[in-house]
């Protein structure tokens, strides 16, 4: 039947639950066994169960606590320790029965229950002080993980000035013996510059005496250049004033011939509005003279059907309807002489207006010739003086 089990059964019936589901059995059990299946299988020893006590936070207990327990649960499990059952309640009995085993048991227990406490209270301390641990050890890890990142920068940083130093000291190297070699040069180019600088100050001598020669003559020179220089400049002040004076004139002549232009041309809209007005008349007139001959036609049906005296009046019929035809033809005669005359005012119109423009670019040419003479007469002084 189940009993009600105290904390410290509890404790044995778990880790001997454990102990069996690992494969260890109990030492009557594995007696039972041969020799080599003895080899291969643990057995719950003394030793096995205090480690597995203490592993689990449990104190180990005494040998006959053990020996207790270790019965009860075999018992509660129905697993056969080699005893009859009579004897195995005996053993127990008397170890309930005995008072030294009895206080034994209340101390270790009230010892157990003051262990467990302070072990909980402990085990929280250590757990808030592993959380502490762990925040700070994350913490150092990361710092440790920037610093490993700083120090590989550092490294590369390193080897780099390391390179820029042995290019620098390779440089350097060059350099000195280039210095030495200009040294070597310059002294050679010293002593030919001495040399060279007396020949050249030896012609610079003659030059100067050349030169005050020469600025002498050029003076002369210059005077008379400045003398002809002012009277090239009247001379082209008299014909650029003669010029603009004509210039006037020709623009003055061609707004005349534009203002008789521009009057021909209005005079030629005026025309072409007119033939415009004339031939819609005579298409108005044509229109009107073709319903008249369709109206004598049906007429004159009419009186061929009836009579023969209508001959007459049919053939006044037809002699007004040529009139008619001779005089819209002569209307469309005059017509076309009224275009023709259009057509010739609107050619004369720009062969006067091609002469406009050609009037205008060789007032152009003759301003820019004019303007330019005038610059270059102006450089020319500047030169001269």
């Amino acid at each position: 039947m189940n009993r009600i089990l105290t904390r410290r059964a509890q404790e044995y019936f778990e880790i001997l639950d454990s102990l069996r589901s690992k494969g260890y059995m109990t030492n009557e059990q594995w007696r039972l066994l041969s020799v080599k299946e003895q080899e291969k299988t643990p057995r719950m020893t003394s030793r096995v169960i205090e480690d597995a006590l203490l592993e689990n936070g449990y104190s180990k207990g005494s040998p006959t606590e053990q020996k207790k327990y270790r019965f009860l649960w075999m018992r509660e499990r129905g697993i056969d320790s080699g005893l009859d059952k009579e004897s195995k309640d005996n053993q127990i009995r008397n170890l309930e029965s005995d008072p030294i085993f009895s206080a034994v048991n209340a101390l270790r227990k009230q010892l157990s229950d003051q262990a467990g406490v302070v072990i909980e209270e402990a085990a929280k301390r250590a757990e808030e002080k592993v959380a502490e641990v762990s925040a700070k050890n994350s913490e150092l890890e990361t710092k440790l993980s920037n610093l490993q990142d700083k120090c590989n920068e550092f490294a590369i940083a390193h080897n780099e000035l390391k390179n820029k130093a042995n290019k620098l000291e390779t440089a350097l190297l060059d350099a000195i013996k280039e210095k030495t070699h200009f040294e070597a040069t310059l002294k050679a180019e010293q002593t030919n510059f001495l040399k060279d600088k007396k020949q050249f100050e030896d012609k610079l001598g003659n030059l100067n005496n050349k030169y005050d020669t020469l600025c002498s003559t050029k003076a002369k020179e210059i005077e008379d250049l400045h003398l002809k220089y002012k009277e090239e400049i009247s001379l082209i002040k008299e014909y650029s004033e003669r010029q603009r004076h004509d210039h006037i004139a020709e623009i003055e002549n061609l707004k005349v011939v534009k203002s008789k232009l521009e009057k021909e041309l209005d005079k030629a809209k005026d025309s072409e509005q007119r033939v415009n007005r004339m031939n819609t008349e005579l298409s108005q007139r044509f229109k009107r003279l073709e319903e008249e001959n369709k109206k004598l036609q049906k007429e004159n049906s009419i009186l061929v059907v009836n009579s023969r005296n209508t001959e007459g009046l049919l053939s006044e019929a037809r002699g007004e309807l040529k009139q008619l035809h001779i005089l819209l033809a002569d209307q469309k005669d005059e017509y076309q002489n009224i275009n023709k005359q259009l057509f010739d005012y609107k050619e004369r119109i720009g062969r006067l207006e091609e002469q406009l423009q050609q009037t205008k670019a060789e007032l152009l040419k003759k301003s820019d010739r004019y303007n330019n003479n005038g610059r270059r007469v102006r450089r020319e002084g500047v030169g001269a003086t």
